[in-house]
């Protein structure tokens, strides 16, 4: 039975899930969910495990719905949403709420050293999304934000920034979508920001930075209506921390075939990454629901490998997020379930851990848990 009631939640997280092994564990694991608490709801819960995903407690709770999470380091971060944005300076053990402002929709967050951070998102008028594209900056590890003040600023479609990363302490690439798929993207570094949209054919959802010159972009180009529609990828990379740009589609193409969404990618060095994301499952030339995806490189994106799930891993389903442990030990990625039981009252959150990157196994999320939106992994304060 889908619990209803948030005091039901909190003492069902509180209890823990899973096993109780922490053997190990040096590293701790952010998620940032839907409270199932009502389906007309998108009110969010953080919550974190100390051991590997096998339990889990709540951090942090509210009437906002949080989509991004991200450290500057392990005492200090952030948690962005609509129209809010929430900060720890004490490793997770209390968050307050630093900016507050409606229309303001963030969708992701990063930090580059211990002060310079981006958040990024779209900003609402009237209801409807603007064409002003929406990017927040602090140099305070993100007790305070402001306006960041960006060249070629120009009205016009509605604007919609998925993902942002840094390769240096202050070069930062930024991706999104203009209009109906149109690309947007953006580059800051020292000496400010320049628009580089022209570079790419179509949207972006996601960013990945490598060092203090490798960035990853990607995204999917539909036709058609969804969940009809085709899927084709769209992967580029860059040496020089976006400044040029290679296509990698080709490479990444046929292990990533009909796809739905792309959620997020992350790096645990130049050679090896996971992608993650959603694809289409065509059960007949007119039907068709989403599936989760997670592929993975251990050659720098020369070739990529479907991940292998265990039965217990849905066959419907999507992954929004996937985050690294520093050590390497632990790879986490979450979404959610939308098979029938999970639509008809069973809870949806869907989580995966990997120890080599290639077999995927489900590990359970609390009770009255929705749909996973963000994942990230710190050290312990």
């Amino acid at each position: 039975m889908r619990r209803t009631m948030a005091t039901a939640l909190m003492i069902m997280l509180a209890s823990g899930c899973g096993g109780s092994n922490d053997e190990g564990a040096s590293a701790r694991i952010w998620v940032v969910a839907h409270r199932d608490v009502d389906p007309a709801s998108l009110a969010s819960v953080l919550l974190r495990s100390d051991d590997h995903g096998a339990r889990w407690h709540p951090a942090f709770a509210g009437d906002h719905e949080f989509r991004a999470i991200a450290f500057a380091n392990p005492a200090v971060g952030a948690i962005v949403g609509d129209g809010v944005i929430v900060q720890t300076t004490t490793g997770g053990a209390d968050w307050s709420i630093v900016r507050e402002v409606a229309g303001e929709h963030l969708n992701a967050v990063a930090f580059s050293g211990a002060a310079d951070g981006l958040a990024v998102g779209e900003l609402l008028t009237d209801g409807m999304i603007s064409g002003a594209r929406l990017v927040l900056e602090t140099a305070d590890a993100g007790a305070h934000w402001g306006l960041a003040t960006l060249a070629e600023e120009t009205a016009g479609d509605f604007v919609v920034l998925k993902a942002v990363c840094f390769t240096g302490d202050t070069t930062a690439v930024v991706v999104g979508v203009s209009g109906f798929n149109g690309p947007l993207a953006l580059r800051r570094d020292a000496a400010g920001w320049t628009d580089i949209s022209d570079r790419f054919p179509a949207g972006l959802t996601v960013a990945a930075c490598i060092g203090d010159s490798e960035v990853w972009v990607a995204g999917v180009v539909v036709g058609g209506l969804a969940p009809f529609s085709i899927g084709v990828p769209a992967l580029f990379r860059s040496h020089d921390a976006g400044r040029t740009w290679s296509d990698e589609t080709a490479s990444f193409a046929d292990a990533a075939g009909d796809l739905f969404s792309l959620g997020d990618l992350v790096f645990a060095d130049p050679l090896r990454a996971w992608i993650v994301g959603a694809r289409n499952i065509h059960l007949t030339p007119n039907t068709a629901f989403s599936g989760p995806f997670v592929a993975h490189t251990t050659d720098g994106g020369h070739t990529w490998v479907p991940a292998s799930f265990d039965a217990e891993v849905p066959t419907f389903g999507r992954v929004n997020a996937v985050a690294l442990a520093p050590d390497g030990s632990t790879v986490f990625a979450g979404g959610a379930d939308d098979d029938l039981v999970s639509e008809l009252g069973g809870d949806s959150a869907l989580g995966l851990t990997t120890k080599d990157g290639l077999a995927w196994r489900r590990t359970e999320l609390p009770h009255g848990i929705g749909t996973v939106l963000d994942v990230t992994i710190v050290d312990r304060p």
